[in-house]
């Protein structure tokens, strides 16, 4: 297999790749509810970028501080070089650990054990005795910075929006000068306090950054492709489907994604089970992708930006400047101007492509130290700071620019893109154990070689030569990544043999153009722990501040300046996700249920427009009447319960519950409310006819329908009014097989009700108002299964009451529209029940249950997943289809035979 490389860019694996990048649809992110909340946890994983950042440029900085250098007797030569090198020594250490960890138990938890252990460094470095105890705590910093820094740009790579992944990842690295520029105006303004916390502040510091990650951690979603290799994948179709498609699970891209990823991983499982690091160099891909990432480490840290980032000190007392208010000023506006371009860089990565800017940015560092090489040896012979020494500053800084461009971003980007699944944590390891094994070698060896070349511009000059050969390598070797998804960029490298499922977005689209919305069932952040989080950090923050002798007015101006810039953010982000965006039951119900007092009865009569029924109470009840009025009211309990949240919602304008205007939103809150309150009716009348017959009444469980917009909402609404006009039909049948006839003829007018509401739902979508001549039946048994799917478990006081069990639910993964063709469902079959045996039941409309055998079952335990046809041309099965898994194939004369064999139901999809 030919390899593409360098200037051939456009050889035919590459080439392939890019014209088999899908056109998903393009997306604003700031415009979508869900990728707001993203990009939110993304800067949370972004921290771990500038907690590197800060520790690349606290001991630099620390250097320019006199307190520091009196403290550590102004360590030189090999004892420096140890200070420095210590960090990455920790780093180092912990390398075997991370791929591990991360693979088998999820990226999440090395980034929460990275961050325990780098507050202990901190605090270690910090209240720090002796040398000893000042390296021991930068070992610490290290082996927990490596566990955070390798495994958070691996969980933003693969929770990332493909539109938007090249971007974020690329701009993860640059947060790194991020942290450096907090760092250098933090020692700015306490380079004056006259003790040793002018420096030991700077080293406190450093665990705010791990505080805040480690706060916010347990709410950033897991990576759905580690959810899919550990076969969980209702989980990762939960989250895609949360903040790629706005909770929607039948999104065109959520879907894509999902099927890419899935078949993606579970083809790579197949080939082979789990991963070793002998898989680089067992193909001709990933012996490349190896030389990259080694490269990707080297040039990233021996292209002189190391010996600028650790040694400013020695090379601005070579330039003749001395002076630590001028040292750390110099320092700041350098990486201030580093973050501003490598941001700027990250945001057109997509734009001009990855090649370009490595190829731009090393050509730079060659220039820039060449002319440094010129001005420096210049200086040595003259000793004239203005001509020959501030020059210098100026090709340090510039130097800063050009690397900017390319290396600070795209050395994670690159990596993350050019690793299939189960080689990226293991890639991210080898990238950063080169990375670290580069820095230790220039920081052991920079400060040896700096005192003991004959001049301080041979130094330089090798350097010089060195990124020559660095821009070879990049020009001859280094391809173009922008396009293709995380697993279509296979390709690339491994040709024919390239492990990767082949997804057609557009048959995708065709599947789901006439599908319903399916919303997903994840759950995010409660405000309160995002509020109690910035509590905290102003108050660890002040006890710090208590501990240092007589603090400067500018040391407390800094922590108040970073403060009262910080709150507000995370208070105001706080608002925005703690909303209550999923629509959640209340077990406390409006107006006074279950027992309203005689003033709330009639506001309740009042905004339902009628009384509840003063008619006859019937003699008796058959059992299958009782049964049914429990029923109705834990049905209208749920609606009522929905539709209460639903008005809170619009009513405090959420965020997804606003409108056009004022007059809309009046429109749908009067009609809301009148929905409401005869749900309300609905459960008094059943609830009074209970007590009639001496039975104890029902009591509201506590729910979850975790939607995030009104049109969402909408959707459930219309759902299950359609499974409420099919189980009152099968009420009044069984009213009228006990005799029941007054109760039979009040479900009647409850039925009339119920369309009345589905025809304003329905407008509410620009739908006609009547879905179907007649809509389809059901049976209390799948309705009892459709509400307790939404319930809390363990929320529902009167559940034992019903004289049957809620079946396994039956999850449906993917329908084929208004045609013939196959469903897609999952459940859990406990009873490990042959293939041949279990079928699915399709009950829509006022027909005859069709049966089909299931198709390609795949069974992971006790999950089972299987298609089966769906006949929609020969039956017209429009409208509600209630879906169940049977062990027998009938023949069923109506849904209630149904559910005496049932398995897993009901799986709810409409077909309009």
């Amino acid at each position: 297999m030919p390899i593409a490389v360098g200037a051939s860019t456009l050889k035919s694996e590459l080439q392939a790749a890019q014209n088999e990048k899908p056109e998903l649809e393009r997306v604003t992110w700031w415009q979508e509810p869900g990728l707001r909340k993203l990009y939110w946890w993304a800067a949370v994983l972004c921290i771990a970028s500038a907690t590197t950042g800060y520790d690349g440029m606290m001991l630099n900085t620390s250097q320019n501080i006199d307190a520091w250098q009196t403290y550590f007797h102004t360590p030189v030569g090999s004892k420096l070089g140890l200070m420095n090198a210590s960090y990455q020594i920790g780093s180092l250490v912990s390398f075997p650990f991370v791929p591990f960890i991360a693979d088998r138990w999820g990226r999440k938890l090395p980034i929460i054990i990275g961050c325990v252990l780098m507050i202990f460094g901190g605090l270690l470095g910090a209240f720090c005795k002796n040398y000893g105890m000042y390296v021991a705590g930068r070992l610490f910093l290290g082996f927990g910075g490596s566990l955070a820094q390798m495994a958070s740009p691996v969980l933003l790579a693969e929770i990332c929006h493909p539109q938007h992944r090249g971007i974020v990842t690329t701009i993860y690295n640059c947060l790194w000068n991020f942290g450096a520029l907090v760092v250098a105006w933090i020692a700015w303004g306490t380079m004056n306090i006259p003790n040793d916390w002018s420096w030991r502040s700077l080293t406190i510091l450093q665990i705010f950054p791990a505080l805040i990650q480690i706060a916010f951690i347990w709410w950033v979603p897991e990576s759905p492709r580690w959810l899919v290799s550990k076969e969980r994948y209702e989980e990762a179709l939960d989250i895609l489907s949360y903040y790629h498609g706005n909770g929607d699970k039948n999104n065109a891209t959520v879907q894509f994604e999902y099927r890419e990823i899935k078949e993606t991983i579970s083809m790579e499982m197949q080939y082979q089970k789990n991963s070793s690091y002998l898989d680089f160099m067992r193909t001709k891909g990933n012996r490349y992708r190896l030389a990259i990432l080694v490269s990707l480490g080297i040039i990233s840290q021996y292209s002189g930006n190391a010996l600028f980032s650790n040694y400013t000190n020695l090379i601005y007392n070579s330039m003749g400047i001395t002076e630590q208010n001028k040292k750390i000023p110099l320092d700041g506006g350098k990486t201030l101007l580093s973050l501003i371009v490598a941001v700027t860089s990250a945001l057109f990565v997509d734009r001009f492509g990855r090649r370009p800017l490595f190829l731009i940015s090393t050509v730079g560092m060659v220039l820039m130290f060449l002319a440094w090489t010129v001005v420096s040896s210049v200086y040595e012979r003259t000793q004239d700071v203005k001509s020959a020494g501030y020059p210098q500053v100026v090709f340090v800084w510039l130097h800063a620019v050009v690397y900017s461009i390319a290396w600070s971003g795209l050395l994670v980007a690159y990596s993350l893109e050019i690793l299939p699944y189960r080689l990226r944590a293991k890639g991210m390891m080898i990238m950063n154990l080169t990375v670290q094994a580069a820095l230790v070698l220039g920081n052991y060896t920079n400060p040896i070689a700096w005192e003991n070349l004959p001049h301080h511009w041979n130094l330089s000059l090798i350097y010089t030569v060195w990124i020559f050969v660095e821009l070879l390598f990049v020009y001859f070797f280094y391809i173009e990544t922008r396009g293709p998804t995380l697993e279509e960029l296979a390709r690339i490298f491994d040709g024919d043999d390239a492990v990767v499922a082949h997804v057609d977005l557009h048959q995708v689209e065709k599947e789901i153009q006439v599908t319903e919305k399916e919303t997903t069932s994840y759950v995010e952040l409660p405000s309160i722990y995002t509020t109690l989080t910035s509590v905290l950090l102003l108050f660890t923050s002040l006890i710090s501040s208590r501990t240092i002798t007589k603090p400067t007015s500018t040391h407390y101006t800094c922590i108040l300046v970073m403060h009262f810039h910080i709150l507000p953010i995370l208070l105001g982000v706080s608002y925005v996700l703690a909303a209550p965006l999923n629509v959640s039951g209340h077990k406390n119900l409006p107006n006074g249920l279950i027992t309203p007092s005689p003033s709330e009865l009639e506001t309740i009569e009042e905004n339902a427009h009628g009384t509840l029924p003063n008619g006859p109470t019937p003699l008796s009840i058959s059992e299958g009447g009782i049964v049914s009025l429990q029923m109705i009211a834990m049905n209208a309990m749920f609606e009522v319960s929905f539709f209460d949240a639903l008005i809170e919602n619009i009513t405090a304008e959420v965020p997804g519950y606003r409108f056009a205007s004022d007059d809309d939103k009046q429109f749908i809150l009067s009609g809301l409310e009148v929905i409401l309150a005869q749900e309300e009716l609905q459960v008094l009348d059943s609830n009074n006819h209970l007590a009639h017959f001496g039975i104890e009444p029902m009591l509201p469980c506590q729910y979850s329908i975790p939607v995030n917009n009104f049109d969402a909402a909408i959707e459930i609404a219309v759902k299950f009014t359609d499974v409420a006009l099919g189980v009152l039909q099968d009420v009044v049948e069984r009213y009228a097989l006990g005799s029941d006839f007054t109760l039979a003829r009040q479900i009647s007018s409850l039925i009339g009700e119920k369309g009345e509401q589905q025809g304003w739902f329905r407008i509410m979508q620009g739908k006609v108002p009547s879905e179907l001549p007649y809509p389809t039946t059901g049976d209390v048994h799948f309705a009892f299964s459709a509400v307790q799917n939404f319930a809390i478990p363990g929320s529902c006081p009167n559940v034992h009451t019903f004289p049957f069990e809620p079946f396994e639910p039956l999850h449906v993964i993917r329908i084929p529209g208004a045609r013939t063709g196959n469903v897609l469902v999952s459940f859990v079959d406990h009873q490990n029940i042959s293939d041949s045996s279990l079928w699915m039941t399709y009950i829509n409309q006022q027909n005859l249950p069709v049966v089909e055998p299931l198709q390609v079952v795949t069974r992971t335990g006790n999950e089972v997943v299987a298609e089966a046809l769906f006949p929609y041309e020969a039956h017209e099965m429009n409208g509600l289809t209630i879906a169940a898994v049977t062990t027998t194939d009938g023949p069923f004369v109506n849904s209630y035979e149904v559910t005496k064999v049932t398995l897993a139901a009901p799986g709810l999809f409409v077909i309009n």
